[in-house]
């Protein structure tokens, strides 16, 4: 049993990263039982030789804020929810202070700046890349680290793919900076709930990952220096995801990130 790992990351013999795939188990308490995430969890943990005390665990809230972790946090909402740390872009510099969150469907992006040795881990839904949580990320390295986006390397996890988000109707239509991602159709199909209809009305994808990518090409990253997983998760049996949840009716399940430098 692997984790998922980017090429230009695994360079780096001092960094640890990886996504769990879906054989390592759900690893979110809202849908499995607690010691059976504990169990998941500490799977893929030790898969990448972390030390699950020293792990620190995120919830989410679509937002941007960042959070600044350190030793004081290891070991926050690994088995529990009390102590979760809360913030949507994790960064750190302290050797041994691994990061984590988990998601389906959405973007996690892991940085890395070697120079520096300081990494982040970012959640980026569509609400995450709305308020631009890619250039919020790079600009928290640069005023926490001194990180010049030069340095910085970057690898987009799966996430789903502008194939697969595709909607009745989406937000984003409101806002002027969304519109070279989204692409309207009126000849595919269309799937809710189990109920197909095709034809019936246009429909909206939506490409977030593009905009997440380009976001962090304004922000000052070279485009050599971004890893874009081309796993789509709706699609792919290989990582759990929301949206096939949903539509095929079958239990949620979240998988986990985790990225830090070794001592």
């Amino acid at each position: 049993m692997e984790a998922y790992r980017f090429q230009n990351l695994s360079k780096f013999p001092e960094l640890v990263h990886g996504v769990a795939t879906a054989a390592f188990g759900n690893m979110s308490f809202l849908y499995g039982r607690d010691d059976e995430v504990i169990a998941n969890r500490y799977k893929f943990f030790t898969s990448l030789e972390v030390n699950p005390e020293k792990v620190a665990v995120a919830q989410l809230f679509h937002e941007a804020d960042v959070l600044e972790v350190t030793e004081k946090d290891r070991g926050k909402g690994v088995e529990e929810t009390r102590s979760l740390l809360s913030a949507d872009i994790l960064v750190t510099n302290k050797p041994d202070v691994f990061l984590f969150f988990v998601v389906a469907d959405c973007l996690a992006l892991f940085f890395y700046d070697p120079v520096t040795g300081c990494v982040a881990l970012a959640h980026a839904g569509w609400k995450g890349v709305h308020r631009e949580v890619p250039r919020v990320a790079v600009q928290a390295l640069r005023e926490h680290y001194g990180a010049k986006p030069e340095n910085i390397l970057v690898g987009m996890s799966p996430s789903i793919k502008k194939e697969s988000a595709k909607f009745k109707e989406i937000n984003q239509t409101k806002f002027p900076q969304w519109q070279p991602y989204i692409y309207r159709c009126n000849k595919c199909t269309f799937s809710d709930k189990n109920i197909v209809r095709d034809n019936e009305i246009e429909h909206y994808h939506v490409d977030v990952s593009r905009f997440a990518y380009d976001q962090l090409l304004s922000a000052g990253i070279y485009e050599e220096h971004i890893e874009e997983s081309p796993i789509d998760t709706r699609t792919s049996s290989d990582f759990f995801s929301h949206r096939r949840s949903d539509e095929e009716n079958i239990s949620e399940a979240r998988f986990g990130c985790v990225t830090g430098i070794k001592k």
